[in-house]
């Protein structure tokens, strides 16, 4: 509402081009119906101060594949849709928020322009230096969500299959025929190569048979951590049914998931996991924690929490994908987290911080625009004085300037850089 009377009246008066976002003072809309309503709404503001059609570019609002298979899809629809009713408008957007968080993003900024380009699309914030569609095969997957959690695609960018690669990491053609054959078992699209036949007395996979002397539950818990690193989803879960059946101990199980989520931090940080493949290992260990809650006695079911954190987008950035990022990453973690949301005030995160009690306030900002309200946040909640509550932030734009301006302890460039500020300020 404050940008429609603070920008409309001006672009009506002078007669500007203006751009149209399907955004609402609640957000960014679920569906591709929501968003249409709010085009809707905006265009007929528009036509109405005087703005024709032509003049108009609206922004379905793209958002990470990573975060949300369902992404493109809904974009895409909510292109058509728009389209369709009002076919002399223009189709713009922010090209890259579908590749945020993912290695090789040229890929798939390529994949989905094209998509987008066929749905309606005619304008596009992009990178002028990308060159070209690669690998459509696998990026066009990704883009249409018909890569769960994009397994396949980063896994094809570990193995130098797409995206940069240094040819001296293979072993000669068999190198590249053994990747992709490892591979091609998990492509839904890979159906043409279902009469070949692995090469005999090859082993391609990981897990190993045991022999028969050794202890069938020390195998299964070995065999649960290394699942859930290669994020073998359904055997995470098949296992884990296993072993709380077999009486394992639950606390074994839960040591062992913790001890594999380490692990899957450790790759992210080295860049040989990214955004997926955290978020996966996530919820692989919300979900085992839930199956081994009701087989925990007494208060040992209730996992004490490290220490408390508050969280949100500062006021004037509705930016979400890092901050809701760290927020999973703390709850797997121990951590207790209150998340505000975005657009959050300074007297709000005050508010917040007085009900809470935290020990550690998060303040997410995307654009420029964001510094002063996290200067304003920081201290506004320091009036209250709390006691000793340490600060960070974080966001695209964020050095250690900019930490030193808002008066924060700290700035983390990634969700783990969080996890280990606030593990280090609870000792």
């Amino acid at each position: 509402k404050a940008r429609i009377e603070g920008v409309l009246p001006l672009a009506c008066e002078h007669l500007t081009e203006l751009v149209v976002l399907a955004l609402n003072d609640e957000g960014i809309p679920a569906t591709a119906e929501e968003r249409l309503d709010v085009v809707r709404h905006l265009i007929g503001l528009a036509r109405r101060g005087g703005l024709s059609d032509e003049m108009l570019y609206v922004d379905p609002l793209v958002t990470t594949i990573a975060t949300d298979n369902a992404s493109v899809a809904i974009a895409l629809d909510t292109i058509r849709r728009i389209k369709a009713e009002f076919p002399d408008v223009h189709i713009t957007c922010g090209l890259s928020n579908i590749s945020f968080g993912q290695p090789s993003r040229t890929i798939i900024n390529q994949a989905f322009a094209t998509l987008a380009i066929a749905a309606g699309m005619d304008s596009a914030i992009i990178d002028p230096c990308e060159r070209g569609l690669r690998e459509a095969l696998y990026s066009a997957e990704l883009v249409l969500g018909l890569d769960p959690d994009c397994l396949r695609y980063n896994q094809a960018q570990r193995t130098g299959l797409i995206g940069a690669r240094d040819v001296s990491e293979t072993n000669g053609i068999e190198g590249v025929v053994r990747s992709f054959w490892e591979l091609s078992s998990a492509m839904s699209v890979a159906g043409l190569i279902d009469a070949y036949q692995a090469p005999a007395g090859d082993t391609l996979t990981t897990a190993q048979a045991a022999p028969a002397s050794v202890d069938v539950a020390k195998e299964a818990i070995d065999e649960l951590g290394t699942a859930l690193v290669e994020m073998k989803k359904s055997r995470v879960s098949e296992l884990t049914t296993e072993l709380l059946q077999a009486g394992t101990d639950p606390l074994v199980i839960l040591n062992v998931a913790k001890s594999a989520m380490s692990e899957v931090g450790r790759l992210f940080e080295q860049h040989e996991y990214f955004v997926p493949e955290l978020l996966l290992a996530g919820k692989m260990l919300k979900e085992i924690a839930q199956s081994v809650k009701p087989h925990l006695s007494g208060s040992a079911g209730e996992t004490e929490k490290k220490g408390r954190v508050l969280i949100g987008t500062v006021e004037g950035d509705i930016h979400d994908i890092g901050k809701d990022i760290v927020v999973t990453m703390l709850e797997v973690n121990g951590y207790e987290v209150m998340n505000l949301g975005v657009d959050v005030s300074a007297a709000r995160f005050a508010e917040a911080a007085t009900e809470f009690r935290p020990n550690v306030v998060g303040l997410s900002g995307f654009l420029t625009l964001a510094f002063d309200p996290m200067k304003d946040s920081i201290e506004a909640i320091k009036r209250e004085a709390l006691g000793d509550v340490k600060f960070i932030i974080g966001g695209g734009q964020i050095d250690e300037q900019v930490r030193s301006y808002v008066g924060a302890d700290a700035f983390g460039l990634d969700a783990m850089a969080a996890v280990r500020f606030c593990d280090q300020v609870m000792g």
